[in-house]
């Protein structure tokens, strides 16, 4: 059950719902933080539980700011809500959205009366975004309710796969894969481009095996906005095909950024990487027809 401030459930009881504005919250583990309104116009609103308003954040309006129908659960299942923001101002960049940066964001919302925010606030909602999209100008993200964290993962997971990221960092505790992704990264243009396959020939790739640059990543460096995935190379030619059309035009002549992959599998990490020692996974693991084998006689 939500509590609702006494000045301002005063307020709704003689005026009703207007005038009220919703306002949203969004915060980054950097620290960075921005503060959206459906107001017309931008207004400063303290922290909760502060009573100055000189240093307070400013809840940016004009962006459109709205959500889907709230469906709040009490026995336990995930909230479902969608938070909508149109793109106009240097608070929200298409860049941003597409590169992933609002993901996993903690967002609050609540709602104020604007003319009077010391009325206090009513919070109804609180939680993480999760997947965001981009369509029309309009960024449209997914809210992951309190409930979602109970459904994550936290840890490690036995896999006999490896868990560590390919070329990424050696932590305090020695788990990472270490190796230096500037040698698996290699630089080319494209010489021909077929949409329908999804296939990108570049004649600076025809020197390597077949499957060379299977698994791993393809970058246009005039659109290093987005990064596609390689679903297979062949030595002749040198094509590339990438798991996605691009949303852009693709011309001969298009510098293009490719670095090799890695299946995660212990021959890969032995046989062509010679990272053995760095290998976290367990490839001999027992699979499920193992665990769960009846006796036989």
């Amino acid at each position: 059950m939500r509590s609702v401030p006494t000045d301002l459930a005063t307020h709704l009881a003689t005026r009703g719902a207007v005038p009220l504005a919703l306002c949203a919250d969004v915060r980054w583990n950097d620290g960075a933080a921005l503060h959206f309104t459906s107001w017309d116009r931008d207004h400063i609103i303290p922290e909760e539980g502060a009573d100055d308003p000189i240093g307070a954040p400013v809840y940016v309006a004009g962006l459109g700011l709205s959500v889907s129908k709230v469906q709040g659960n009490s026995d336990g299942k995930v909230d479902s809500l969608e938070v909508k923001l149109l793109l106009g101002r240097s608070e929200v960049t298409a860049d941003e959205i597409n590169q992933g940066r609002w993901r996993g964001a903690t967002i609050s919302l609540f709602l104020v009366n604007p003319e009077d925010w010391t009325m206090g606030r009513l919070k109804f909602h609180a939680g993480t975004i999760g997947q965001t999209t981009l369509e029309r100008a309009q960024a449209t993200a997914e809210f992951l309710g309190l409930m979602q964290r109970y459904l994550s993962t936290i840890g490690e997971v036995v896999t006999a796969t490896c868990q560590n990221e390919f070329c990424g960092a050696v932590d305090s505790r020695g788990r990472g894969c270490g190796l230096d992704i500037a040698d698996f990264t290699y630089t080319g243009a494209v010489t021909g481009w077929d949409p329908d396959g999804i296939v990108v020939d570049s004649t600076d790739f025809d020197g390597f095996a077949d499957n060379f640059f299977n698994g791993g990543r393809l970058t246009f460096d005039d659109q290093d906005w987005i990064t596609f995935g390689i679903a297979y190379s062949i030595q002749a030619d040198g094509i590339l095909k990438i798991k996605q059309k691009p949303p852009f035009d693709v011309t001969p002549g298009m510098a293009i950024t490719v670095t090799r992959g890695c299946s995660k599998e212990f021959a890969t990490c032995t046989d062509t990487y010679s990272n053995g020692a760095r290998f976290r996974g367990f490839p001999h693991l027992k699979g499920n027809d193992k665990l769960f084998q009846t006796g036989q006689k």
